[in-house]
């Protein structure tokens, strides 16, 4: 018998918390880097250039993580409170070969849905799940999506936490 830990049922990757993280960190790595490039701009100028342009390698990819981890962060947030909910039906439970934490990989959920004013087909993939759903997703999955722009969503699987509370 298997026992599911809570955190493999909740546990789904935030890429906005990883990306504001970094966004944190690596400025600060590139301060530290512009600090040593003016103390030792006095007494060489090429130590000084190397540590500048190292300061600049660390700040420039760090304010890029920060802004778009706050950019999406923002939209997940907005889609959540003002976003219409669409029913989508369920495509596929797949493994995610391109993403791998401690030599295992997540599943994500994916769905369809076509908009009935534009006729177009939109395919909608759910966070990183850390262990296999299939036997618990249902064939219609809500999704919050941006009237305006529906490639700006955010798909419900909070089922999945209802389902885990109900076995234990």
């Amino acid at each position: 018998m298997r026992i599911i830990k809570r955190t493999e049922v909740v546990g789904t990757v935030n890429f906005s918390k990883i990306l504001n993280f970094m966004g944190i960190m690596f400025p600060l790595a590139g301060i530290f880097f512009y600090v040593i490039a003016i103390w030792g701009f006095s007494w060489n100028i090429f130590f000084s250039m190397g540590f500048f342009l190292g300061g600049t390698m660390f700040m420039v990819p760090g304010l890029y993580f920060l802004i778009s981890g706050r950019i999406k962060e923002r939209n997940l947030e907005d889609v959540k409170k003002t976003g219409k909910i669409v029913k989508t039906k369920l495509f596929n439970v797949e493994m995610d070969q391109y993403l791998t934490v401690n030599y295992k990989h997540p599943y994500r959920i994916s769905s369809t849905w076509k908009d009935p004013k534009t006729k177009k087909v939109y395919i909608f993939k759910s966070d990183a799940v850390w262990f296999n759903p299939e036997r618990f997703v249902p064939k219609t999955i809500n999704v919050y999506i941006k009237p305006e722009n529906p490639n700006i969503y955010y798909m419900d699987i909070s089922f999945l936490n209802k389902i885990f509370e109900e076995n234990n």
